[in-house]
C-alpha cells in the first residue's frame, strides 16, 4: 500500500512539475473537458496498476526509484496522448477536485457514464 502511494504521490509531483498554470478553484470545465479529464485518469489508473507489481517485487530502493521514473514517464506520455485534455490541463482539474467538491462529484458521475453504471 506504502508503494502505491508512494508511485501515486510520484506521478502527481511529475505532473505538477510540468504544470505552469495556476489553480483555478472557481474554473468551469465543459462536459466535454471533463469527460476527457476522465478517459486520461483511467488510463493513468490502468498504468498505474501495471507498475505496482513490479514496485512490490523490487529488491533494492534504486530498484523502486528506477520503476517509479519509468512510471511516471509513461504516465505524462498517456496523458500527453489522451484527446482533448493536456497534461496542465489534467493537473489542473485534478487539484482542482480537491478544493471542489462539486466538481469532484461531477467527475466521478461522468466516470459512472463512462462505466456503464
Amino acid at each position: 500500500m506504502r508503494t502505491v502511494r508512494m508511485l501515486q504521490a510520484t506521478a502527481l509531483s511529475t505532473a505538477l512539475a510540468i504544470a505552469s498554470t495556476a489553480l483555478a478553484q472557481e474554473a468551469s470545465y465543459s462536459d466535454d473537458k471533463l469527460e476527457a479529464f476522465v478517459e486520461a485518469a483511467i488510463a493513468v489508473s490502468q498504468v498505474e496498476e501495471r507498475y505496482q507489481a513490479q514496485l512490490a517485487a523490487a529488491e533494492s530502493e534504486t530498484e523502486r526509484e528506477e520503476i517509479i521514473a519509468a512510471a511516471n514517464t509513461e504516465i505524462v506520455e498517456t496523458i500527453d496522448e489522451a484527446p482533448d485534455v493536456t497534461v496542465d490541463e489534467y493537473v489542473e482539474i485534478s487539484q482542482a477536485t480537491q478544493a471542489n467538491t462539486d466538481l469532484f462529484e461531477r467527475i466521478q458521475e461522468i466516470a459512472r457514464e463512462l462505466q456503464g453504471g
